[in-house]
């Protein structure tokens, strides 16, 4: 029981870290590119718990472990094991895929539900629904583009992907969800912002995001429209000076690795004879 409320107190401050890096007073852009360091830390955190109650029981035999008299919440390290097992299967199955793809132009125009997005890994493209590209004028088809071939600039599409695959194989820990959301938002903002920085046109901008989101489903998943439009609309306009937000994020950061400390004793308190253990598998 102390192990698992050391592990749900970590993942709840997982989640507030998750949650205001989004909100730092800092260039999206900047949050944009620093996201992979972020995503890196977390997924480490996110399996020191399993790790470190695998370290509990190191100098037990395996075959013991798996077969022998331990209660299943003793055998809890598995349960990422599994997941990982799932993930990378569907992550090759999703690059094999891709390996399978004819090289297509930059732009491909058809039906396309969401409207405007980016697809592809290796070779990723921006589909046009037909129909919509016929509506805009040309300052709104260069926003959109220039909005889009940043998110291809960011490989975004790829680490969409892998945090996508990550939230569906490991469903049991929820801030990959929540990691996923915020990391959709921060590459939308930052294709915005990116977009501003080469038009220096923030009014179009504006009309051209709220033109679409009348248009088009504002909950469509990681397309032009994917984030809320008055959140896009603040963030064009915001001040970024604010430090507040970042002595908060300082702050849970300390509150971290306070909670990581107090998981290390967890081996001296098991509460697990493995001589015993082996004695009662014959092994």
């Amino acid at each position: 029981m102390n192990f698992l409320i050391k592990t749900f107190t970590l993942y709840i401050i997982l989640s507030i870290i998750i949650l205001v890096y989004k909100e730092l007073p800092f260039s999206k852009i900047n949050l944009r590119k620093k996201f992979p360091y972020l995503l890196i830390i977390v997924f480490i955190l996110s399996f020191l718990p399993f790790y470190i109650y695998y370290k509990a029981f190191l100098d037990c035999n395996l075959k013991c472990l798996i077969l022998g008299p331990l209660p299943l919440n003793n055998k809890i390290f598995f349960i990422p094991l599994i997941s990982f097992t799932l993930f990378f299967i569907l992550l090759t199955k999703y690059l094999i895929k891709e390996l399978k793809y004819k090289k297509l132009p930059l732009i491909l125009y058809g039906k396309n539900k969401e409207g405007i997005s980016v697809n592809g890994i290796f070779k990723p493209f921006i589909f046009i629904d037909k129909t919509l590209w016929k509506s805009l004028s040309k300052k709104e088809r260069k926003i959109i583009l220039l909005h889009e071939i940043n998110h291809i600039r960011q490989k975004d599409t790829f680490i969409k992907l892998i945090i996508s695959l990550l939230s569906k194989t490991f469903f049991y820990l929820p801030h990959f969800f929540l990691l996923r959301k915020t990391f959709e938002e921060i590459a939308e903002l930052a294709s915005d912002e990116y977009t501003l920085i080469k038009t220096s046109e923030k009014e179009n901008i504006v009309k051209t995001i709220a033109k679409l989101s009348l248009i088009l489903n504002s909950n469509l998943n990681f397309s032009f429209t994917s984030s809320p439009i008055l959140k896009r609309i603040d963030s064009l306009s915001t001040n970024r000076k604010s430090k507040t937000k970042f002595f908060l994020f300082t702050l849970f950061l300390s509150a971290l690795f306070i909670t990581l400390i107090s998981f290390f004793p967890l081996k001296e308190n098991c509460g697990i004879d493995c001589q015993n253990l082996k004695t009662l598998c014959h092994l």
